[in-house]
């Protein structure tokens, strides 16, 4: 049996002082989101974020995101 093909999808996380949390977003996931206490915790919440919507996705008939469309850039203002 085939191995499934590995996809890398980023992840934004973002540091939310007041909760003391990491946010963490998969932009090429539409509402994909977590959070963790720690950047370990944070990024293990994202792969399993990851995983249950792209098996959503899947039952659902839908076409998986190409984690290959997204692009980090900054703003200076």
């Amino acid at each position: 049996m085939a191995s499934p093909v590995a996809r890398e999808f980023p992840v934004v996380l973002v540091w939310d002082p007041d909760e003391q949390v990491w946010n963490v977003s998969v932009p090429n996931i539409a509402g994909c989101f977590t959070w963790g206490r720690t950047l370990e915790e944070a990024l293990q919440h994202a792969e399993e974020a990851i995983d249950v919507n792209l098996e959503d996705m899947q039952a659902r008939g839908e076409t998986l995101p190409d984690s290959r469309r997204v692009m980090v850039g900054t703003v200076i203002r």
